[in-house]
């Protein structure tokens, strides 16, 4: 259901499920963004996402951060990607970088992870 209004995924929510992500997960380091996906825990994708003040001082920033990784997640062609979580913790690096950076850079991550998790699937 790419690029539909509704809302396809879950969000992780509290520090137990972030710290199962953590513990179990696959990282992925790169420019602006550190990911860690975990494969098969059944359900729909979620979707967690860490973005402190060291990334960006104003909440104005830090939530623009954020609205990018969303729309870049629910634009991947993921709907063959069943049942996983992925955390996207923003680098201190990112404080700079333009919009288009920032998307370019997350579309390329979570195209890669999801390439790594699934490798006989191609996003």
């Amino acid at each position: 259901m790419v690029g539909s209004l509704r809302k396809t995924w879950k969000s992780l929510r509290g520090k137990k499920e972030f710290d199962s992500v953590f513990d179990a997960g696959n990282r992925q380091t790169g420019r602006y963004f550190t990911l860690f996906l975990v494969a098969g825990t059944g359900g729909g994708p979620r979707l967690g996402l860490i973005v402190s003040k060291k990334v960006a001082r104003a909440a104005t920033r830090r939530n623009m951060i954020k609205r990018i990784v969303r729309e870049s997640f629910r634009h991947a062609d993921l709907a063959h990607c069943h049942g996983f979580d992925l955390v996207v913790l923003a680098r201190p690096s990112l404080s700079g970088a333009r919009r288009e950076e920032i998307r370019a850079s997350i579309d390329r991550q979570i195209a890669q992870a999801a390439a790594r998790i699934y490798p006989g699937k191609q996003t």
